[in-house]
């Protein structure tokens, strides 16, 4: 092989483009406004797509965006309605006791506001791929493939896709979404799933697995756009752990943030070391932390996802997207409008 020749090949070879986004409840509207910001300057990057993916609050964007969504209309939509779907109402203080035995949240508004723009699609009506991580409670002890048997149950992930070696992509993406959405404590248990977030937060390296092994794309084709929902400002300094003994007490507030982030930054650290600069990461860093559930935050999320430099990202997807970006793009579609768009969620599908 001539000198040169292996990066000649992949440069004259279409990419296979995955879009991959992170769960992290209503800062999910940064990824919407980054990819607003992006479609303006390269008008036919989602259409280029090949792959959508997306855990929890990322998995909302990603079926939207699979739908034919526009991402504007999606930060619209946080803008206008995450709120109903993160009320907590009196009543459902008292019934689960201040929600010590019952969910945040119910997950109705979620799912209603999901039909009317989903209706009943599965994932292999989709014309792109989407995969969407979930967690099953009870799998009978059996793999997916299998019959169900007498025998303990087993707890284990699963993966929504629509590529040739799916066996469930006759599932409703709306169902799909519900259950990658249903974060333990802030929503109920859907159909016996749970939020995809506790085994991939980051779905990157999931989505990658997948392809690889339907056997659809080769590894040195794929290249990975991934976007965070913006991190928290975390960690723990010695001021605070003092000796380090810890037992539950201190580590209770901890654990979870530790293990999903953690969980993440493995992902993102593997998908670099195999795909090397065939992989970004828009991966900001929040001023302050933002709860999931936080819809009251949506503003500053928003004002915040204009003032992200993107300007290694624009240079990424020129490189190695293959889109051309358009001719002219006028600054004002660059920065957060003064005033939130009143268009409902809504487009025309065809």
């Amino acid at each position: 092989m001539e000198e040169g020749s292996e990066f000649t090949f992949l440069k004259t070879q279409r990419p296979y483009r995955i879009l991959s986004l992170d769960g992290g409840g209503v800062r999910a509207v940064i990824q919407a406004v980054i990819l607003s910001r992006l479609v303006k300057i390269f008008p036919n990057l989602l259409q280029e797509v090949d792959m959508f993916t997306g855990t929890s609050a990322g998995a909302i964007v990603a079926a939207a965006l699979a739908v034919g969504i526009p991402p504007d209309q999606t930060v619209t939509f946080y803008e206008q309605e995450v709120g109903k779907i993160f009320k907590e109402g009196a009543m459902q203080r008292f019934v689960t006791i201040d929600n010590a035995i019952g969910a945040c949240y119910s997950n109705e508004e979620l799912k209603n506001m999901l039909c009317k723009e989903m209706g009943d699609k599965k994932l292999s009506d989709l014309t792109q791929k989407i995969l969407i991580p979930t967690f099953h409670l009870d799998c009978c002890g059996t793999k997916e493939d299998e019959q169900p048997k007498a025998s303990p149950a087993r707890w284990r992930p699963e993966f929504y896709h629509n590529l040739p070696n799916s066996k469930n992509a006759d599932t409703l993406l709306v169902d799909a979404v519900l259950k990658t959405t249903a974060a333990p404590t802030y929503f109920p248990i859907f159909n016996g799933y749970i939020d995809g977030g506790v085994v991939a937060n980051n779905p990157a390296l999931t989505a990658l697995s997948t392809l690889l092994a339907s056997n659809t794309a080769q590894i040195g084709d794929v290249v990975v756009l991934s976007i965070s929902t913006g991190s928290n400002p975390k960690g723990i300094p010695k001021s605070a752990y003092k000796d380090g003994n810890w037992g539950l007490l201190e580590w209770g507030p901890h654990i979870i943030d530790l293990l999903l982030d953690s969980s993440t930054e493995v992902i993102d650290y593997q998908c670099r070391c195999i795909l090397t600069d065939r992989y970004h990461r828009v991966d900001p860093l929040l001023q302050n932390e933002v709860g999931l559930d936080d819809a009251a935050a949506v503003p500053m999320l928003k004002q915040f996802a204009y003032q992200i430099d993107l300007t290694d990202t624009i240079k990424w997807i020129e490189t190695n997207w293959n889109v051309k970006p358009a001719d002219t793009v006028p600054a004002d579609d660059l920065v957060d409008p003064v005033e939130p768009s009143k268009s409902s969620w809504r487009c025309n599908i065809m």
